[in-house]
């Protein structure tokens, strides 16, 4: 985020209402698309599904937009409404910034790393929470953060960064024997389940376009759903406008164990260059700049 981020970080730019959901959700089923599609005559392949998918998420390994988030959620009985803006970064694997602030004056900071994630809780108390992303997330104690999405998360949310693809081949002693592939189902749109990520895609059948990112829990219930629509080109530094990959630029996100939303529209998005600066996924020097009077070690006791 070069002059960007270092602007955002010392005046306040950014903020963000991204953060841990954990509960499990027990009885409700996958919720459809907004978006119709044709069923094809015969379904691809799942490798086929995968590397349509990865021919535009794929290539998109850094992305710098601005943002602006409207969220609800319910709060001692009555139903919140808020709306800010600020700016989202992410360099793919596993680096994202996102912020959102009203007036000028940040609210939220969230971002994650190879090793951490946080949130900076800029309102009354300024407070920072902070986890380990090998340890299961946990949210703030009283939940009190509108719309609660597990940063970590974001990505897949987005709907950017390849699917890995299952090993071709298994070996039993002399015998080699090529693995099966997963099933692609239907429902509105190409299903598939990439093994071991929890998430459930539903894609376009004919550009393969992520159209809903379903996260799943254990019993393979949405914890989380993401519809994702209105596609538009990312800048890439060097690449004609043509065939650049796309990205959602509305994403609506929906917790239906909270009853809490959140939808993100995204505007100029690019690949960031001269914008995406790696202070914005440090921790340290992220706490540097926002001064949090206190931090919540969310792996504790």
């Amino acid at each position: 985020m070069a002059r960007d981020v270092r602007r955002g970080l010392r005046r306040g730019l950014f903020a963000t209402a991204l953060w841990a959901l954990t509960g499990v959700l027990a009885g409700c089923p996958p919720q459809g698309s907004d978006a119709r599609f044709t069923r094809p005559a015969e379904l691809p392949s799942y490798g086929t599904v995968v590397n349509g998918y990865n021919a535009n998420a794929g290539r998109i390994t850094r992305l710098w937009a601005r943002a602006v988030a409207e969220m609800e959620w319910r709060q001692e009985g009555k139903r919140r409404f808020e709306q800010g803006d600020g700016i989202l970064a992410v360099v793919t694997p596993d680096r994202s910034a996102f912020s959102l602030g009203k007036l000028g004056n940040p609210l939220f900071w969230a971002g994650t790393n190879a090793k951490q994630y946080w949130l900076l809780d800029l309102r009354e108390e300024r407070l920072a929470y902070v986890g380990e992303r090998r340890n299961p997330p946990k949210p703030p104690a009283g939940n009190k953060l509108p719309v609660p999405i597990y940063p970590p998360d974001l990505l897949r949310v987005l709907g950017i960064g390849a699917i890995d693809k299952p090993p071709d081949i298994l070996e039993f002693g002399a015998e080699i024997t090529r693995k099966p592939d997963p099933p692609v189902g239907w429902e509105n749109g190409l299903i598939i389940e990439p093994p071991g990520s929890a998430t459930r895609y539903v894609l376009d059948p004919k550009t393969f376009l992520p159209a809903r990112i379903e996260l799943v829990d254990a019993q393979g219930e949405p914890r989380l759903i993401a519809r994702l629509s209105r596609f538009e080109p990312v800048k890439i530094a060097g690449q004609p406008p043509g065939g650049l990959p796309k990205i959602a630029t509305r994403v609506e996100i929906t917790l239906p164990e909270t009853d809490g939303r959140m939808t993100l529209f995204l505007s100029d998005p690019s690949d960031g260059q001269e914008r995406i600066d790696d202070d914005a996924f440090d921790l340290e020097k992220v706490k540097k700049t926002f001064r949090p009077r206190r931090v919540v070690d969310l792996d504790a006791p």
